[in-house]
């Protein structure tokens, strides 16, 4: 019976009319009330009042959601929410603070060795996110070189040659792109070689995405725009992220009215993960001085 409500307001939250989905929200959670679905309501409604700037209510949503997760994994994703909802507000200290109390409450479960190795990976992950983007560098190569490390154990654990080869792939992609963010390209271009040389095997169409992707990043960041353009037009069109720094290249090469489309997509975004909170701030900075 919440379902149409959710959609609804589901909707609304995507075109940005976030007041008018504010009470559906609050009549989806109303109608699910004791069910399994509760929880997801609270998550979502959270979202619609962190997209509209009242941070504190979010959270408020948010750890209602995490009361009632019922698997390890929904306590899991929904802290992972919490957390980027202090990206959104551009408060990096305030995820990472985030970050280390569910580390701290992980290793107080009673959880599997295989899913707490595989939970410890993602911790680090984004606490590399989150140091790398507030520019703390020793602290975001401490958190790659663990994320690399638990990843690997994880895929020992797993016993599985699909599981290596992504941990293997990752490790080199994770250098790449947090070389390039410190400004230490030719370690960067060492990184992207590799990455090259691991995905070209791939029998897979996107396979490349990342490499070139990232290879359009580090061009852009060495202040060559020309080059920058030609990786992220091979990468992957969908990448909001990349797609923040594809439009920052265009407008280097006097595209304007082109980057301002990019630039007004991500913008407009409202969904929540940790990208999204990063380049949707930084396009409406850009959007507001244009």
């Amino acid at each position: 019976a919440g379902l149409s409500y959710h959609f609804k307001a589901n909707c609304y939250r995507q075109i940005g009319e976030f007041e008018k989905a504010k009470p559906l929200y609050e009549k989806s959670i109303e109608k699910r009330k004791g069910k399994a679905s509760e929880g997801n309501s609270y998550n979502v409604s959270a979202h619609n009042y962190m997209f509209s700037g009242d941070f504190q209510t979010a959270r408020k949503q948010y750890n209602r959601a995490v009361s009632l997760a019922k698997t390890d994994w929904q306590w899991f994703q929904r802290e992972f929410y919490l957390t980027v909802s202090y990206i959104f507000e551009n408060d990096y200290i305030g995820a990472i603070d985030n970050i280390n109390k569910v580390e701290k409450q992980l290793y107080q479960k009673e959880i599997d060795i295989t899913t707490t190795t595989n939970m410890t990976y993602w911790l680090s992950y984004q606490k590399m996110i989150c140091y790398a983007h507030n520019q703390m560098e020793e602290e975001a190569y401490s958190a790659l070189n663990r994320a690399v490390k638990t990843n690997k154990e994880y895929a020992k654990l797993m016993n599985d040659e699909n599981t290596t080869r992504v941990a293997e792939i990752e490790s080199v992609r994770l250098n790449a792109w947090v070389n390039a963010l410190f400004g230490k390209y030719d370690k960067a271009r060492t990184n992207l070689e590799n990455l090259k040389d691991k995905l070209v095997k791939l029998n897979d169409p996107t396979a490349m995405y990342d490499y070139y992707s990232l290879s359009g990043f580090t061009s852009l960041m060495e202040g060559n725009f020309k080059e920058a353009l030609l990786n992220f037009n091979k990468g992957n069109p969908t990448d909001i992220y990349y797609n923040y720094f594809k439009a920052l290249a265009l407008k280097a090469d006097g595209k304007e009215e082109e980057a301002q489309k990019l630039l007004t997509q991500i913008a407009g975004v409202n969904f929540s993960n940790w990208d999204i909170a990063i380049v949707r701030n930084l396009a409406i900075k850009q959007l507001g001085s244009a």
